[in-house]
């Protein structure tokens, strides 16, 4: 589900909804529990992306009523999927079952399955330290057990908690190194819920245009892998910047469409994320007054699907948010950089550390230091993260 086919299943999933619905049927009919379980824990990206998070909580309710039958190995795969979805609306009983999937990992020893379910717990826990610690140590097993897509998930966990703590340069740095994950693994889900999560802290730091044409990236993905209800969440973060650029009537519709589809079809937003939208429908309802508000929001709540894609798609295309031609300042950055300077460049965006960069490449640590200190000023960037990521941009260039 987290691969480079992850749009073919699914795609896959939702056309065969029912026979979806009647395998888990019928597996907990016969009362072979265990296929009901591996169903549920391989598939439950589905149930949120397609707005059926309700359904996906009733599925995992049943399964843990009998969850006693289940393998342990399924027993913890159905826990922490269960906890993932459960956590939509009560985050207490996300981080019980969070600590028992975690419970039965450690007993069955499987370190990657622990590396998982240390992920899956930090992202219940209150607290923002504890959940950070527990967020590392889920970081050293998958990077011992090599995975790629499980690091990203908790790099952006690590963003999640920085965000919403107030502190966006280290928000940035994880979204980022969660990105250059996401790509590297062809994870277009995470890819643009990264981007959108990117375009959060480009608002909060007065960055409107750039919060704009990174979601635009968003959202291109977004409607690619066809999960209507994420389409419409990309649209509630679009009119807030809308919003604070001087189009508070363009965002009051933006605002009634998304709104009326989510309610609608009882989807439940990101409880990290429905802060931010109210503080963004609260700032345009203080430009437009309550009665303007209220009409602009009628016009919203009667645009179907397709008539809010396109509004926001006129947005998205107008000249003003375009992207600027950055192709030749790239090209000028680049032969900035000596030879050597390139070569650490590339060595940072795999993630090593300066001891690592330096025992590679037979010179001093100090020598490392020195050259990413350079590459930093002479691309304009601000982190080893950033890095990555330009790197990733422009292969074009770095493989020349």
């Amino acid at each position: 589900m987290r691969a480079a086919n992850q749009k073919y299943w699914l795609q896959l999933l939702e056309q065969e909804i029912d026979n979806l619905r009647a395998a888990l049927e019928w597996a907990l009919d016969c009362g072979d529990v265990s296929i009901a379980a591996r169903i549920l824990g391989r598939t439950y990206i589905y149930w949120i992306m397609y707005g059926r998070q309700a359904e996906g909580m009733h599925w995992a309710q049943l399964l843990l009523t009998r969850s006693h039958e289940v393998p342990l190995k399924q027993r913890i795969l159905l826990l922490r999927s269960a906890a993932l979805l459960i956590a939509y609306r009560d985050k207490v009983a996300a981080n019980r079952l969070a600590r028992d999937a975690l419970a039965a990992a450690y007993a069955d020893g499987d370190r990657h399955q622990i590396g998982w379910s240390l992920w899956a717990l930090g992202t219940t826990l209150p607290d923002s330290s504890e959940a950070d610690a527990v967020s590392q140590q889920a970081i050293g097993y998958l990077q011992e057990t090599g995975d790629q897509v499980g690091l990203g998930l908790a790099y952006n966990s690590i963003g999640e908690r920085a965000r919403l703590s107030g502190d966006y340069v280290r928000a940035r740095s994880a979204y980022e190194r969660s990105l250059v994950l996401a790509e590297a693994t062809g994870d277009l889900r995470r890819q643009y819920y990264v981007l959108y999560n990117l375009a959060f802290v480009a608002q909060h730091e007065g960055d409107h245009y750039t919060a704009i044409r990174t979601l635009r990236r968003s959202f291109a993905l977004c409607q690619d892998l066809g999960g209507k209800t994420d389409v419409m969440q990309e649209l509630l973060v679009l009119a807030g910047s809308l919003g604070a650029l001087g189009s508070p009537l363009q965002a009051a519709h933006l605002f009634g469409a998304a709104r009326t589809f989510l309610e609608h079809n009882s989807i439940v937003v990101d409880p990290n994320d429905q802060p931010e939208h109210d503080r963004n429908m609260l700032l345009v309802r203080q430009q437009l007054g309550d009665a303007a508000f209220a009409a602009a929001w009628v016009v919203g709540q009667q645009m179907t699907f397709d008539q809010a894609v396109a509004y926001a798609l006129t947005v998205f295309n107008a000249d003003e948010y375009a992207e600027p031609d950055l192709r030749q300042d790239t090209v000028t950055q680049f032969t900035l950089l000596t030879r050597r300077e390139r070569e650490v460049a590339l060595q940072v965006a795999t993630g090593k550390s300066n001891r690592a960069i330096a025992d590679a490449l037979f010179i001093t640590e100090r020598t490392v230091e020195g050259h990413v200190s350079n590459i930093l000023a002479k691309l304009g960037l601000q982190s080893r993260a950033q890095v990555a990521v330009w790197i990733a941009r422009n292969q074009h260039l770095s493989a020349s």
